[in-house]
């Protein structure tokens, strides 16, 4: 028979002893039947590759207290309270895990929770530009997660003037914890040294000159010549 709390069971017992006086006694027995216990497990979610745990113990709810929560890798464990794991736990498949939660009467419910793994975010570090002269800026920034940090002293999406061809990493974090990086290498080219020395004609255009006898450089890069500095400066109108 099913009990319920406070049920009463009538025990008669007759003894087999001669002249027993008398020879059958009545007595009541209370039976306490204690309630079990409700314990219920929201799902959760790490990172890939490990990169971050979960603590069991915070997906748990019970409609009861003063019982011990104990964690198990199989629903049969949890039901013998034997091999108990650590409620902190980092698997890189996804995994379900059992609860078992006692109450000092012995009472206990198991329940169950799934633990899903998170892709980490596809991190592309871009740059406006990846040569550059020495003095000029550049621009890293990253894509494909929420929040970026580089190294070098980098801010994304702010402007800088690296002085020597450098590889830089950018850290991309998503809005579920996980991360994953990449790089971007700046090549940074010196200035050419320009020398150049004067030189003259005859008046009335009776000589001309060659300037390239009067420009040395060091680059072996083209070499134009311009009616004025804008020009120079620019590349534009030879």
């Amino acid at each position: 028979a099913v009990l319920a709390d406070g049920d009463t069971i009538d025990l008669e017992v007759t003894s087999n002893v001669q002249c027993a006086d008398p020879a059958t006694s009545n007595n009541p027995i209370t039976i306490t039947v204690h309630p079990l216990p409700l314990v219920t497990a929201d799902n959760g979610s790490v990172c890939a590759s490990s990169q971050t745990s979960i603590d069991l113990s915070t997906l748990i709810t019970s409609d009861t207290s003063g019982g011990v929560l104990t964690y198990y890798s199989t629903e049969a464990n949890a039901n013998s309270a034997s091999n108990a794991i650590s409620s902190t736990v980092s698997p890189s498949n996804a995994t379900t895990y059992w609860i078992r939660y006692e109450l000092p009467t012995g009472c206990y419910d198991v329940t169950s929770t799934q633990i899903s793994i998170d892709a980490l975010p596809i991190v592309v570090a871009n740059a406006t530009t990846t040569t550059i002269c020495i003095g000029d800026s550049v621009t890293l920034t990253g894509s494909g997660a929420t929040s970026y940090t580089w190294d070098n002293g980098v801010t994304d999406g702010v402007a800088f003037s690296p002085t020597t061809t450098t590889t830089y990493t950018v850290t991309g974090t998503d809005t579920s914890g996980c991360y994953n990086t990449d790089t971007v290498t700046i090549t940074v080219n010196p200035l050419p040294t320009l020398v150049t020395i004067d030189g003259s004609v005859c008046a009335n255009n009776q000589t001309d000159i060659d300037l390239n006898t009067l420009v040395t450089n060091d680059g072996g890069g083209t070499i134009t010549f311009h009616s004025n500095s804008g020009g120079a400066q620019s590349g534009n109108n030879p």
